[in-house]
């Protein structure tokens, strides 16, 4: 079944009753204005279309009313919660740079220890909200998996330049920081920071 197109609908119920009652003025300049046994039947019919558009309009009004307040509000929440989010996505942005400023100053054979809490307790638990966040959301989600993809090369919270790990390291870790580098753009607009 398709949805009814309130936009559509209102309109062409506008439009009608414009159209009824230009009419019913212009016959009402034309001829003679008398008013016989059957103008309380000729009320009572306008009456009713304009009762009916009223029943169609009030509702049609309020819910568009109750829509624009709900994405007002979470137009505001996701507004407080970038706030928060983005001093946490400084640091996380932070803690990549550092982990990849460790990875890039390892020698060819040298093993380099990584801190395992690169992601900031904070994002971890507001994972499920990053979707309020909008693209930006979508950018920190990326760079959490691209900090888990780079996590896989090490061995022991070590990285070690055997077989690829410290290259495959540094490819993910640097997505990680452009998705990052993205997310608080991103977020810095939204805030208008």
């Amino acid at each position: 079944m398709k949805a009814i197109n309130w936009n559509r609908t209102i309109a062409c119920a506008a439009l009608f009753s414009s159209g009824f009652f230009a009419a019913i003025c212009v016959l009402i300049f034309i001829t003679p204005a008398t008013f016989g046994s059957d103008a309380p039947a000729w009320v009572q019919a306008i009456g009713s279309i304009v009762a009916i558009l009223v029943a169609v309009l009030v509702p049609y009004l309020q819910r568009h009313t109750e829509t624009e307040d709900l994405r007002r509000q979470e137009a505001l929440v996701a507004r407080s919660f970038g706030t928060v989010m983005l001093r946490e996505l400084t640091r996380f942005k932070g803690r990549i740079e550092r982990d990849q400023q460790r990875a890039k100053s390892a020698g060819p054979t040298e093993i380099v220890s990584i801190q395992r809490n690169t992601i900031p307790q904070d994002i971890w638990d507001n994972g499920e909200r990053l979707h309020q966040l909008g693209t930006a959301g979508h950018h920190v989600l990326l760079a959490m998996n691209a900090v888990r993809l780079a996590r896989e090369n090490l061995t022991g919270g070590h990285l070690s330049p055997t077989d690829g790990a410290a290259d495959r390291f540094r490819h993910h870790i640097e997505i990680a920081r452009v998705e990052c580098d993205t997310a608080i753009y991103e977020l810095q607009e939204i805030l208008n920071v």
